[in-house]
């Protein structure tokens, strides 16, 4: 492994000084201490060894978390699959706690197992008078007995039903608990006045209240919930929504219910549409179903009862939303498999289908999700489907319960119900039901089953860190409702996934920048080595300005907002979980951040990187089963760019301070060379010229046509169509960041940095993919959404080879008035109208990119006036099947100019020489002189602006007096630093960096020598005491 030497200022959690490279690889600080020492807890062993002397166990990674939350006082919900043992922590922790003289309150929700866990509680306490118990089937003198020890407070566990707390509270209230355990919260959570109750039993009026541990809800959560969040620092979640599910569509033939449940055998739901048709099907099945309706038929508990004790097969009933069925059975070791007669669609009756008509009257027809039938909209209903389909499979601690799923309707239906699942990653296969292998599908289920009740669990707790704080959160919403923990600068999300109880969390950004004090502008050098020195970012409130050695904005005074407290949480759960991904944006910014990650928390755990260019489950899912180290040499890369533009920028920006006399003024390598351009552009603007054109006029239109003469002696001209020539045209290929920023400012008017942000935005909330890109590539997973989408006008292409980035594409085949429809169904927010027009455009580009070609048909033109012969070419027909598409660039079709005379005229027009530069522009031409990178291009133009460098009328870029000085003055002087050519010199030798053909001081030595030599000789000597301007050209201050 290559270790880049680093330091880092503040950070070691032990001193509070720096934190060395050394320091980082022996897990030791300077004072002798270990580095997890402020972490470290006594109880945790001490938990350890009491729960392998009392139940012969060890604790797994996952209880070793919790224990070290509750060994801190935190409050918190236990996330994992069914099968991890948290009902045996919970009750072993009580047991812990209570012979250490604590009192403890344990809440079940049935008394079946409130009965198990006292038998578990005295096999780890022994039987004696600590326990007691209440339920509603004991004795009469039983429950006196009972109630009379718990009002007295004899007691030091007491385990209750839920029913317990709502019908007696009177008698506990007055007791201070250290530890409430509630294995059901949702018991608690239907009655909003249980919150309270349990509030008040951990005494939160003191000083020091009492812990709360509670399992995930699967209900709704009650008015009351949010107090938990406030005041226990926790938010409730729901068990991972993640499944492993085959899904079957089938069209619609007699008896296909009779044919699959007698296939499949035990273990089925079969989910009608009415219950009428419900008693039907149960009719047919006989004796091997039982029909959960509500008006008739066996008590709803009885028929659960005879289906877990296999007396009979499958239970039908009617798939409402709410529904028994649908939701309030948790069997997934029994439920195999489902049925639907009738795929779940929404039905907006006459008068809600006339009103979502109306709303899309900007389309030619229907969206290709929805259908039309008797005059009424039926939506595909995927969520309930998705609800019903999670009774079949469940994670588990040690595997996945598979499920198969089977959706029988006509064709049309099924056609319009797959496509709206492809939404959320549901891939149907179409078959019939003789074609079905049901041996094999109930030997996959059984093996599965198995498997999950027989094997050791494997599931360990992850911290998974991103930059973005919406990118946390929308990750987080893939696997269901997260739970949420609420620290110091930081919102964890906890979920589970296959393998892993994930906490999700963001860094906001970086985390550390370079001092501004120590070495030669945060860099020391020592034995001819470079050593950065970084430390914590501080950031102002007021301008988004970034410092690391002031306590206070140096230019407004105001409070600065610190990154350490969010670089110790990070710590702190990294040495909870033993175990991080870095997820970070894939690019060079993106791997230091996740490198610092690294670095501060590779002495508490172990730290993998994954990279995905997409936020969708899929892909983060496959992210993680495809984990890698994290690339030191891109690391590099970044950091040679970085201390190059602080070498530079710091340098010059100090020169031109004191030169000027003005403190916010900066500059660096590839600031320069950009404000040339547009300041040569202006004084070429401002030259005229003269253009002349003769105007053909015709009664359509007016044609003009560029001419050589100031002059025409005839008033006629004669037009003659020399032919029709038919040509193919090729669609341009999809978008990287330059062509959409360009297209962004030309057509939306948006300015770079707006347009990156807004891109940054869709990229987060999982609706493109990844924008800092210059790849035109289309990756496999690009193809299949071209294909669903564009059916049979689609043709595939590559495009750019592959490599580490893909092209900027959408992540679904939704197109833009569909995304309007199902961004509260997917779960995103904060789109605006800018947003909307941006993710247009990328979509109409990339489908465009994967169509078939256009036929455009040509009119070739010879014009004879003044004994002259002109020629022109004019657009008579497109022929594009793919009409809802918009073919860039637009071709549209002229007006036909018939042969014949027509009457001309001179037309003479002073303009100037050339166009100013807009914000495109400039993208297009940093891209083409290899200036900047796809992640810098927008800050590079934003920095000008800053700076009062620049200004923009009307869409056009003008330099500022103040830009001319500056730039004048530089190019005179420092020439050999800020050039055109220089840049791209030094971007090659980043580029060589980061593949390994460079080697890193050696780069950093050459820099420093020509950069001191040159500054030197100019007479430049930074004062410390300054306050230097922020280089332009590196991406530091990059936003979660």
């Amino acid at each position: 492994m290559i270790n880049t030497p680093v330091v880092y200022k503040r950070s070691c959690p032990v001193c509070g000084e720096e934190l060395t490279l050394d320091e980082i690889t022996r897990g030791m600080c300077r004072t002798g201490y270990p580095l997890t020492k402020p972490f470290h807890m006594d109880v945790e062993y001490e938990f350890a060894q009491f729960f392998e002397e009392r139940l012969g166990l060890s604790i797994s990674p996952l209880q070793r978390m919790w224990v070290r939350r509750l060994g801190r006082g935190e409050s918190f919900t236990a996330v994992a699959p069914t099968g991890v043992g948290k009902t045996l922590f919970g009750l072993a922790y009580s047991a812990f706690l209570a012979e250490k003289g604590k009192r403890i309150y344990v809440i079940v929700p049935t008394t079946l197992l409130l009965q198990q866990s006292v038998d578990r509680l005295r096999e780890i306490m022994g039987v004696n008078g600590e326990v007691v118990f209440f339920h509603g089937r004991m004795r009469k003198k039983e429950k006196e007995g009972a109630l009379s020890r718990i009002s007295s407070g004899d007691f030091r566990i007491l385990l209750t039903t839920s029913a317990f707390l709502s019908k007696h509270f009177d008698i506990i209230e007055d007791k201070i608990f250290d530890f409430i355990f509630v294995d059901d919260v949702d018991s608690i959570l239907k009655a909003s006045k249980n919150v309270d109750r349990i509030l008040i039993l951990l005494g939160l009026d003191n000083d020091e209240h009492g812990i709360l541990m509670v399992s995930t809800a699967t209900s709704r959560l009650g008015a009351k919930a949010p107090l938990l969040r406030r005041l226990l620092g926790f938010g409730i979640g729901s068990p991972s929504s993640i499944t492993n599910v085959e899904h079957y569509s089938i069209v619609k033939t007699n008896g296909d219910a009779e044919v699959i449940t007698e296939r499949m055998g035990y273990g089925g739901l079969v989910f009608t549409q009415t219950e009428e048709e419900a008693l039907r099907i149960a009719e047919r099945l006989g004796d091997r179903c039982g029909l959960v309706i509500s008006s008739r038929g066996r008590r709803v508990d009885e028929l659960i009862e005879s289906f877990l004790n296999r007396e009979i097969d499958v239970l039908v009933g009617v798939c409402a939303p709410y529904g028994l069925l649908v939701r309030g059975l948790d069997y997934p070791l029994n439920i195999r498999y489902v049925v639907f007669m009738g795929a779940p669609m929404f039905n907006l009756g006459k008068e809600g289908s006339e009103k979502f008509i109306q709303s899309l009257k900007t389309t030619k027809s229907l969206p290709k999700d929805v259908l039309l039938r008797d005059g009424c909209v039926l939506i595909p209903n995927i969520r309930t489907y998705l609800q019903a389909v999670g009774r079949t499979s469940r994670l588990m601690g040690s595997g996945m319960t598979k499920g198969i799923s089977f959706v029988i309707d006509e064709a049309e239906v099924l056609d319009v119900f797959e496509r709206r699942a492809r939404f959320h990653d549901v891939e149907f296969v179409r078959k019939r039901v003789d074609e079905i292998e049901y041996e094999r599908l109930r030997r996959e289920l059984e093996e599965s089953r198995k498997e999950s009740l027989f094997t050791k669990p494997l599931i360990r707790p992850a911290l998974f860190v991103v930059e973005s704080p919406t990118k946390a959160k929308q990750i987080a919403r893939f696997f269901g409702r997260p739970s949420a923990i609420f620290r110091e600068g930081l919102v964890i999300y906890e979920v589970a996934v296959p393998g892993y109880v994930l906490l999700i969390t963001s860094t906001m950004g970086h985390i550390t920048d370079l001092s501004e004090k120590e070495g030669w502008h945060g860099v020391k050098i020592e034995n001819g080595r470079f050593v950065p020195v970084y430390g914590p970012i501080r950031k102002c409130p007021n301008d988004g300005e970034q410092f690391v050695d002031y306590d206070v904005c140096p230019k407004c005074g105001s409070t600065l907002l610190d990154a350490l407290p969010r670089i110790i949480s990070l710590m702190e759960i990294a040495y909870d979980c033993g175990f991080v991904i870095t997820a970070t944006d894939p690019d060079t910014e993106g791997e230091k951040i996740a490198w610092d990650v690294m670095r501060h928390i590779s002495p508490f755990a172990q730290v993998k990187r994954a990279e995905f260019h997409e936020v969708t489950r899929r892909a983060v899912l496959k992210a993680v089963e495809n984990m890698r180290d994290v690339n030191e040499l891109r690391t590099r890369a970044q950091m040679v760019r970085r201390i190059e533009d602080r070498w530079i920028g710091f340098e010059l920006s100090s020169l031109l301070q004191r030169r000027f006399k003005m403190r916010n003024l900066s500059t660096g390598r590839a600031q320069g060379p950009v404000l040339s351009w547009i300041i040569d552009r202006f004084f070429e603007h401002r030259k005229k010229v003269v253009d002349v054109y003769i105007v053909i006029e015709h009664p359509q239109e007016e044609w003009t046509l560029a001419f050589d003469s100031y002059s025409l002696d005839s008033q006629e001209c004669e037009v003659i169509l020399e032919e029709e020539v038919e040509e193919v045209v090729h669609p341009l290929p999809p978008y990287t960041t330059d062509t959409i920023l360009h297209d962004i400012n030309r057509t939306l008017r948006i300015g770079a940095s707006e347009g990156m942000k807004i891109l940054q935005d869709l990229f987060r909330k999982g609706v493109i993919t990844y924008p800092r890109t210059d790849s035109t590539h289309v990756s496999d997973r690009g193809l299949e959404i071209a294909k669903e989408y564009l059916q049979d006008y689609f043709v595939p292409r590559r495009w750019g080879e592959e490599g580490a980035h893909e092209c900027i594409r959408p992540t679904r085949p939704i197109d833009p008035n569909t995304l309007r429809r199902m961004v509260r169904e997917m779960g995103i927010e904060g789109l605006t109208r800018n947003h909307y027009k941006v993710y247009s455009l990328i979509f109409g580009r990339f489908m465009a990119s994967e169509a078939i070609p256009a036929h455009v048909v040509k009119g070739v033109y010879k014009i004879r006036v003044d004994g002259r012969e002109l020629r022109a070419e004019r657009i008579l027909r497109v022929d594009w099947k793919v009409s809802e598409l918009e073919l860039r660039p637009r071709m549209r079709g002229q007006p036909y100019i018939q042969p014949g005379r027509y009457p001309v005229r001179i037309k003479k027009r002073t303009r100037p020489a050339v166009e100013l530069y807009t914000q495109a522009d400039m993208i297009s031409l940093m891209k083409r002189k290899g200036i900047g990178r796809p992640s810098t291009y927008a800050t590079i133009i934003k920095r000008l602006f800053d700076r009062g460098y620049i200004i923009e009328k009307r869409g056009r870029l003008i330099p500022t007096k103040k830009g001319i000085t500056i730039a004048k003055f530089l190019m005179s002087r420092f020439s050999s630093l800020v050039s055109e050519e220089r840049t791209k010199i030094v971007e090659q030798l980043m580029d060589d960096v980061e593949q390994g053909k460079a080697e890193y001081h050696s780069v950093l030595s050459e820099l420093y020598k020509e950069i001191r030599e040159i500054t030197q000789h100019e007479g430049v000597a930074h004062d410390k005491g300054e306050v230097p301007a922020k280089a332009d050209g590196g991406d530091n201050t990059r936003k979660g």
